[in-house]
C-alpha cells in the first residue's frame, strides 16, 4: 500500500515538472550550448533531478524559468 502512494506521489510531482530532458535535449530547446546549461547547472541556477541510472535531467518547465532571464 504505502509503495503504490509513494509512486502515485512520484507521478503527479514529475507531471508538475514537466519531462526531464538530458543536457543535451535542453540545451537544443534553449538554443544554446550544452557547456552553458552544464554551468548554469553548477552555478545553482537551473534546477535537476536525478534518474535510476544516475544521470542528471532537467525538468522540460526550467525552460520557462530560462527564458525569463
Amino acid at each position: 500500500m504505502l509503495y503504490e502512494q509513494v509512486l502515485v506521489m512520484l507521478h503527479i510531482l514529475q507531471e508538475k515538472q514537466g519531462r526531464p530532458m538530458s543536457i543535451r535535449a535542453f540545451a537544443e530547446a534553449a538554443e544554446t550550448s550544452p557547456r552553458r546549461i552544464r554551468r548554469l547547472i553548477r552555478q545553482g541556477r537551473l534546477r535537476t533531478i536525478e534518474n535510476q541510472a544516475g544521470e542528471c535531467r532537467i525538468p522540460e518547465t526550467e525552460l520557462e524559468r530560462l527564458s525569463k532571464w
